[in-house]
Formats: C-alpha cells, structure tokens, sequence
C-alpha cells in the first residue's frame, strides 16, 4: 500500500466514513497527514497547524470545506480554480509568503475572539450533565489486562527470532570456550587447592560474561518496548506493573532454555562432574543469572 497512495486514501476514506455513521454522540478527532477532498469534507471541524504547532484555522468546515476557503480567501488567498482539491489549495497558502504571518491572523480573527468567549462560559459554568467519568482508571480489571500485556509481549518475542538465537547462539559458544579450559584435565577425582580456585574462577567469570552479554543484546528490544510502554501508558491502558510482569513471563521460557543448553556444554565439555545433583545446582545458578 506504501506505493499506491490511491489504495491508501481509499482505505482512510472507509475508515473516516465509518467512524462518522457510528459516533452515536461520540467526539472523534483524527490526525490525518494525507490531503484529499473525499477525506477532509467527512470532517465536522478542523483544526489547521503550521510548523510549531501553531493554529492556523480551527472551525467549522461547511459544505464542501466552504467556511475554509471563505476564511483563507477574505485574508488575500487566491481563489480556488474550478476542479481544485481544496486539501491541496489550503498546503498550497499556508506555505505561500504573501499570506503572511498566518497563526498571528488567527489570534487576531473573530473566530479565535469567539472560541475563547466560549470557552470561559464553559469554565464558569460547566454542563456537569456532560462531564466525562468512569468507575475505574483503566477499562477492563488488572487480571485481564495482565493477560493482555503477557499475550503481547509474548508475541513480540516469537517474533524476534534474530534476537532469540543470537542469545542461543552465544550460550553455546561461550559454554564450549570456557569449558575447553579444562578440556585436558576432566573427570579428576581428586583436585588442588590451585585446581579448585581455577574452577571457581572460571565459574564466576561465566556468570559475568553471560550476564553482561545478556544486558547488551536485551538493549535494542528494550529500546522499542519501552517506546510502546510509554505510549500505552500515557493513552491509560496499563501500568509499569503489567509490563513488568509481562517481561518477566515472556523470557522464562528463553532463560531456562538458554540455561539448560550453556549447562550441558559448559559441564559437558569441562568434565567437571557427571553427578545429577550437581548439575542441577548449576543449572539454577545460571537460570538465577
């Protein structure tokens, strides 16, 4: 669709036209990037920025964007030509030098005078008939938005295969370098102190190699997360808590498995023991890490 910007006004068009024939008494506003006719006269109001955020016009845009072209052409703006997109005709004098300071015209027209009026009568004597209040802060109860967050964050990590086996990919590796360390020196039944304090170390030092690597290769994905976080969290839809959570639920199943895989081959490889028990204590150790 990004090569057929017909296709990609169609689909505005029905989205636009679909969210009119069901506001049922509903405010809709909408951020459109896209000039077209068919789009703009679906519009009830319109509010006009420049670069800056400044307005421009706000109002009502009549039958076929006539307030619009009415208010621009009484400031100097040409006429518009038979056939022309007004969408089109309203870029075209914003951006045109001989308008002017447009936003300052704005500040200065009726239509600003009249707006701020209006809006201190709403401030001195409210519609509390029309005030906007829900029983809760958030939509739906904690469980299910939990269940929501981890479904979603859970598929974002399917998703990222690349991110997923790099990780695999690196416990493997790091596993068999460690633990050829001691490749000529496995199965011993009797060690040195010199010997244990080898192992020891090495131990150690895997746990900080993983962990590190574990941080830097987390950063991109966080990077994007956090970014939906944040969007998510403004719009009101859940707290820190659920997204928390959910990491929390969508990397388990990649910790334990990276683990169980850096546990085989490290032990494997060194020799270090072949008890179960033992194995297993090491296996926690690096699922903890």
């Amino acid at each position: 669709m990004r090569n057929d910007p017909p296709a990609v006004v169609r689909c505005l068009w029905h989205v636009c036209k679909s969210l009119s024939n069901q506001q049922h008494g509903r405010s809709i506003a909408c951020l459109l990037s896209i000039t077209n006719q068919m789009v703009q006269c679906l519009q009830d109001d319109l509010l006009l920025l420049k670069r800056g955020g400044k307005t421009v016009f706000y109002g009502a845009l009549g039958k076929n964007c006539r307030n619009l072209l009415d208010y621009f052409e009484t400031r100097g703006a040409p006429k518009i030509e038979l056939g022309e997109n007004p969408a089109n005709w309203m870029l075209k004098v914003m951006t045109s030098e001989e308008m002017g300071d447009l936003a300052k015209a704005y500040v200065e027209s009726e239509g600003h005078k009249s707006l701020k009026q209006n809006l201190d009568v709403i401030k001195q004597a409210p519609d509390l008939e029309r005030k906007i209040e829900y029983e809760s802060e958030f939509a739906t109860i904690r469980m299910d938005r939990q269940k929501l967050v981890d479904r979603r964050l859970s598929l974002v990590y399917w998703r990222s295969p690349a991110y997923n086996l790099s990780r695999l990919i690196v416990a493997v590796v790091i596993g068999f370098i460690l633990g050829s360390i001691f490749v000529t020196k496995r199965n011993q039944e009797t060690f040195t102190e010199n010997d244990m304090r080898a192992r020891l170390s090495v131990i150690f030092l895997t746990f900080i190699i993983m962990g590190i690597l574990a941080i830097l290769s987390v950063l991109p994905v966080m990077t994007k997360i956090r970014d939906m976080f944040y969007r998510h969290r403004a719009a009101g839809m859940y707290g820190s808590m659920s997204i928390g959570w959910a990491l929390g639920v969508a990397e388990k199943w990649f910790i334990v498995l990276i683990s169980t895989l850096f546990t085989i081959v490290f032990l494997g490889v060194s020799g270090m023991t072949d008890d179960i028990s033992s194995l297993i204590g090491f296996f926690v150790s690096a699922t903890k890490l």
